[in-house]
This record gives structure tokens, C-alpha cells and sequence, in this order.
């Protein structure tokens, strides 16, 4: 039977992106940041086939946590989707260079590269004073920039505090019984989170820089709240893949009678690696399509 899903497709595209703690001077930065308590605006944009897709976005920070939403709502609307960095740990791949100290609205910055190999893969600058991080730009293996986070202004605020998920109202899964459903990586990426319901389970893996969530369904199911899906080849497969906005991706295929789906903000290259290491999409065989017609 199949079914269709918009809620929850909304929800994974909330659970993606985290960034990076490393060695050196980066990693100075970044357990000074989890200490900051700040209010900020800072604008979004992100390259598409269609343009670029631009926000303007209140940003609040404690605690180590960020919470972003619509520069009109107030802090009760819904938090947008956005390339918000965390602090995890850099995959083994990655290497960090401080390239440089730049101006950015008038006080200095260091700029540091994360590449892999000879792809360059982010840049980051962060204000020299305060450790907030200021800018935040990802790039495609071809070197096109695919989001840029930048802050426009910020204020130091201790009494800065956000709500936990449960005071939010946010859902929790229940962890995973069977552990063995979920990789525990691939391609790379860790499994940092997961959670099962009684129709599908789900995890959520970061190298460090990028992040992606993986959703098995037991069931054959289509989503209504896809933008403009296209049918690609990828490796030596086809998916369903939807561009959905601030540089997320959506891959969606069926692997005889199970569904899976992979929302992220993956480069082209790394989203190839991932996929080629999950079940292929194939359909329902003769004798499958007899079981599931009697149940």
C-alpha cells in the first residue's frame, strides 16, 4: 500500500546541518563560540537552477545551540531550515588552514579553509575579539559557492536563553531497538542520531561539515510536498531528486517494498558516495508484487 507524506518531510528537512570543531586556532574559536550568548541578524543565501534563494533571519545563541526564524515573525514562529553550524568533530578527510586575516564590518577576522584534498569544501571567518563566527560559505567540488551564511549584525546578550526541544514542543523518537537498520556510517559520515516510529526508522549522519538525514519506510510511500522532482542518474541508478530551497537536496527511491529518503545539503560528489553505499533502488519482483497484493 502506498502512502503519502508532507509533515514528516517538512521535519527532516529541519534536521539538517551541523559544522565543525578541529585543531589549532579553528578549534579556539569554536569552544569560545559555545560560550557566546548573542542576539543577531544574519542573511542567508543559497545558489539554485532557478537563482538564489535569499533570507534575512533573527539569529539567538546560548549555550551552544542556535535558533534562527524569519526576520518579520518573533521567536515563536517556526525556526527556518538553515545552514546553522554545530561543533562536530571533522572527519578524518578534511584538513583546516588558517588562510588568512580579513576586514569584516570593520574588525578583524581569520579566515580558515576546510578542503579535502584539492576540493575546498568551506570558509569560515570569525571576529578576532569575540569568536563569533561571521561568515560561513560551502562550495560544490567545482568550486561554485552552494550557501553563505553572514552575519549583519550582532550584540552580545547574556540573558540570552533557548527553550529545550520539550519546552519547544518538539517531537522525540524513540530510540532505535534494532541497531543494525542504521549504518552506523557511510561514506564517511557518522551516525550522531536516531529514532524509530512504527512505520519508518531514521538517522542522522555529519562528517563535520555537511550533514544528511536517512529515512527508511516499510511501505512503499510518495510525498506531496516535493517542489519540482526530477528523475537523475546517478552512478548507475536513477532517484527521484527534488532541489529544495537554502541548498538541501531530497533523494527518494524504493528498494522493492521499502522507501528510503536522504534530505541533506550534500555536495554533488559526496551525495554519489552516499547513495552508492545504500541499497540500490530495484522494484517489487513478480512474487513481491503477489505478497504485498495479499498482504
Amino acid at each position: 500500500m502506498m502512502r503519502r507524506w508532507t509533515a514528516l518531510l517538512a521535519g527532516l528537512l529541519v534536521m539538517v546541518m551541523g559544522l565543525p570543531a578541529s585543531a589549532g586556532e579553528l578549534e579556539d574559536h569554536l569552544e569560545e563560540r559555545a560560550r557566546l550568548s548573542l542576539r543577531g541578524e544574519q542573511l542567508i543565501s543559497c545558489s539554485t537552477a532557478e537563482g538564489v534563494d535569499t533570507a534575512l533571519l533573527q539569529v539567538a545563541m546560548a549555550d551552544g545551540s542556535t535558533l534562527s526564524w524569519a526576520a518579520a515573525d518573533d521567536e515563536k514562529a517556526t525556526p527556518v531550515p538553515v545552514p546553522v553550524p554545530g561543533l562536530w568533530e571533522l572527519a578524518d578527510r578534511y584538513r583546516v588552514t588558517l588562510a588568512d586575516e580579513v576586514e569584516y564590518l570593520g574588525a578583524p577576522t581569520d579566515l580558515f579553509v576546510i578542503a579535502e584534498g584539492d576540493v575546498k569544501r568551506v570558509e569560515l571567518l570569525f571576529d578576532q575579539e569575540t569568536s563569533v563566527m561571521v561568515s560561513l560559505t560551502t562550495f560544490q567540488p567545482d568550486g561554485t559557492e552552494i550557501c553563505q551564511a553572514r552575519m549583519l549584525s550582532w550584540e552580545l546578550d547574556r540573558s540570552v536563553a533557548l527553550a529545550s526541544a520539550e519546552e519547544s514542543g518538539g517531537s522525540e523518537l524513540l530510540p532505535l531497538t534494532d541497531f543494525n537498520s542504521i549504518p552506523h556510517q557511510i561514506a564517511g559520515f557518522d551516525l550522531t542520531a536516531s529514532g524509530e516510529t512504527e512505520s519508518y526508522l531514521v538517522g542522522r549522519y555529519a562528517d563535520g561539515i555537511f550533514t544528511f538525514t536517512l529515512t527508511v519506510f516499510d511501505d512503499i510511500v510518495e510525498f506531496t510536498e516535493l517542489n519540482d522532482p526530477q528523475v537523475e542518474d546517478i552512478g548507475r541508478n536513477q532517484y527521484l531528486v527534488d532541489a529544495q530551497s537554502f541548498g538541501r537536496t531530497v533523494y527518494h527511491w524504493t528498494v522493492g517494498n521499502d522507501t528510503y529518503l536522504v534530505v541533506g545539503d550534500l555536495p554533488s560528489d559526496l551525495a554519489e558516495e552516499v547513495l552508492k553505499e545504500l541499497p540500490a533502488p530495484r522494484a517489487l519482483g513478480f512474487w513481491e508484487r503477489i505478497r504485498s497484493i495479499f498482504g
